[in-house]
């Protein structure tokens, strides 16, 4: 898409996932067993207090720990887990924002947090969304195009196989029908219950392609569905990783830095814009404002730390005194091989 090295913040972790989609109720299930009992993972009943089976218990752990959900922690367990601030602050089954994950804006923010992190664990994901030069592809071509990102990147390559199998889950997540059959038929009815498992469906950011099997597109003007003020939070969310302190960043970064909300979410310019110039209208103590006359392209200014700032648009989306504490340290790359390859 641009001059920049793809699977930038990404590890080098394939298939950890074990095929499974996050499953609507997953990471939810996850928050409360983990808030009531730490060690649940390290228990023996473990496929009975989550409700699903033994390869599905990994996935679980998997997608909650990519979403920023979960900790790492050595005690009192190897490999131990705990909720973090962030899952805390969105799921827990008692004070959580949105602990069933009811509303749309959750499933862009959970997208947000999965791709724009510091240690992205699902590298094909995250090429097919904010690096792939194009934006359709059959599946052979989409896998042979992942491996050839992580040759680029010098990893170690990938075999198609685990490729495959990204691929698989990614689909299965993503994938909606362009024209869905119609309610009331058994095609519509198993598009709704698909959708109803697998909601990020509704998001459209990918779509399969009709009458050709096996072939799907990304859809780069999906993040005009994006809520407005959740947008502005990726932006300043963003600004917090990059913008060294100071109280601005060009416009030009925000739309095209690999892991910023312009790729991740999908967004153009003047979606980005949009969505910042409505956010600064309905948050005008943020000091939110587009300096079209800066030298070197537009630039986006606020007021204070920008991670303050990302925190309390993120509060008004859910409608919440405070938003979420900064996201867990990334988990060092050795763990996540041990826990995902």
């Amino acid at each position: 898409m641009n001059g920049h090295p793809p699977l930038n913040g990404c590890t080098p972790t394939w298939a950890g996932h074990g095929n499974y989609p996050p499953r609507y109720g997953w990471l939810s299930k996850v928050q409360t067993a983990l808030t009531d009992d730490i060690s649940t993972f390290a228990r023996h009943d473990v496929t009975v207090r989550l409700g699903v089976g033994v390869s599905q218990v990994r996935s679980m752990r998997f997608w909650s720990m990519a979403f920023g959900l979960l900790e790492c922690t050595r005690s009192p367990y190897p490999f131990g887990f705990t909720p973090s601030g962030r899952g805390d602050w969105l799921l827990d089954p008692n004070t959580g924002a949105d602990p069933y994950q009811e509303d749309t804006a959750t499933q862009w923010l959970l997208h947000w947090w999965l791709l724009s992190g510091d240690a992205c664990p699902v590298p094909t994901f995250h090429y097919l969304i904010a690096d792939a030069p194009l934006s359709t592809y059959g599946r052979d071509d989409a896998v042979q195009a992942v491996r050839r990102a992580a040759r680029r990147v010098n990893w170690k390559i990938p075999s198609s196989n685990q490729v495959s199998r990204d691929l698989t889950a990614f689909l299965a997540m993503y994938a909606n029908e362009v024209t869905p059959a119609e309610p009331g038929t058994p095609e519509g009815n198993r598009h709704l219950e698909d959708t109803a498992f697998n909601p990020w469906r509704a998001l459209n950011i990918v779509l399969r392609v009709p009458g050709q099997k096996d072939v799907f597109q990304v859809n780069r003007h999906a993040g005009k569905s994006v809520p407005k003020p959740l947008l502005a939070y990726t932006c300043l969310d963003h600004a917090t990783r990059i913008s060294d302190g100071h109280s601005h960043v060009a416009l030009s970064r925000l739309h095209t830095d690999p892991s910023g909300p312009g790729r991740v979410m999908l967004a153009d310019h003047a979606t980005l814009c949009r969505a910042l110039e409505t956010t600064a209208a309905r948050l005008p103590e943020l000091g939110l404002d587009i300096d079209d006359s800066a030298e070197g392209g537009p630039r986006l200014h606020w007021t204070g730390p920008a991670d303050t700032a990302a925190a309390r648009i993120l509060a008004h989306v859910y409608d919440r005194a405070d938003g979420p504490p900064p996201g867990p340290a990334p988990a060092r790359r050795d763990v996540l091989e041990a826990l995902f390859d």
